[in-house]
């Protein structure tokens, strides 16, 4: 199929711009809007604030030169006691840090991106053979556990599979959380970052390596956009996470979306190298 905007790495500073030429560019993490074969990183259009039903979704930040203010680039999952699984495509180097610069970064478990926000630092580590769209995952092993947040739980290897030749697949629904842009992404009418939000979709098709799902679904319009790449894509009504938003079939957030599957045997190696199952 065809890969065309991957929905990570959105600057909140830079969204303006960003939108008008389809390519910004954020400190030290990946940001084109138009990469080959595609682009990344998606917000949550529409949907509803999640408030605290998710609290293991956190927002990937930087504090950019000196601001006293988190610059959003992505999203991710709490999936062990101090493990965020996010997008490949959120790094623009296959470790982080040291960040460009030396300036701080890490996760907000906040479900409003703030200067009150407390900041997690951590070690982030990309696939070594990430190439997107392959192996389109990365971790940040935070430097220490959040307070009294329990991990999101990642599906068992190779669900999906079996779903789709019990014919199970057909009408699912996934529930999609994310920190990105929450209305039109035309520049007349950009909406806001950096507030956690949710939104169910439906099943449309499974591949080796990623499943799609509808946007604008089944509740309140929602659909991934700018800024939700990394999220969790779960079983809808659970912790369950089958995929991470990966990227969005147009420019403008309106078509299908993509999710990278985590419950293949490749994607559990990967991520079996910081978290024990």
């Amino acid at each position: 199929m065809a890969y065309t905007h991957s929905v990570a790495a959105f600057s909140v500073r830079a969204a303006t711009a960003a939108v008008a030429l389809l390519v910004a560019s954020c400190g030290g993490w990946t940001a084109t809007l138009d990469e080959s074969p595609g682009t990344s990183a998606s917000p949550i259009m529409g949907g509803m604030a999640d408030g605290t039903n998710h609290p293991y979704v956190v927002a990937l930040v930087d504090y950019h030169e000196g601001s006293a203010i988190p610059e959003f680039h992505c999203t991710g999952s709490l999936i062990s006691e101090n493990v965020v699984l996010t997008a490949g495509h959120c790094f623009s180097q296959p470790v982080l840090p040291p960040y460009p610069g030396g300036i701080p970064w890490g996760a907000i478990f906040d479900p409003v991106v703030s200067s009150e926000a407390v900041l997690y630092t951590g070690t982030g580590y990309r696939h070594p053979e990430f190439a997107y769209p392959d192996n389109d995952l990365a971790v940040v092993v935070l430097d220490g556990p959040p307070a009294g947040i329990s991990p999101a739980t990642l599906a068992p290897v190779g669900i999906l599979d079996i779903l789709s030749d019990q014919n199970q697949l057909k009408g699912s629904l996934y529930d999609v959380v994310g920190y990105g842009i929450s209305g039109s992404i035309k520049p007349k009418d950009l909406g806001p970052f950096g507030t956690r939000r949710l939104t169910t979709l439906n099943y449309q098709s499974l591949h080796p390596d990623h499943i799609v799902l509808t946007n604008n679904g089944t509740k309140d319009g929602g659909g991934i956009c700018y800024g939700d790449s990394g999220g969790p894509q779960m079983f809808s009504g659970t912790n369950v996470i089958v995929s991470i938003t990966q990227y969005t079939n147009n420019a403008w957030c309106t078509n299908t979306d993509g999710g990278f599957r985590v419950d293949t045997a490749s994607a559990r190696d990967f991520i079996g190298g910081f978290v024990t199952f």
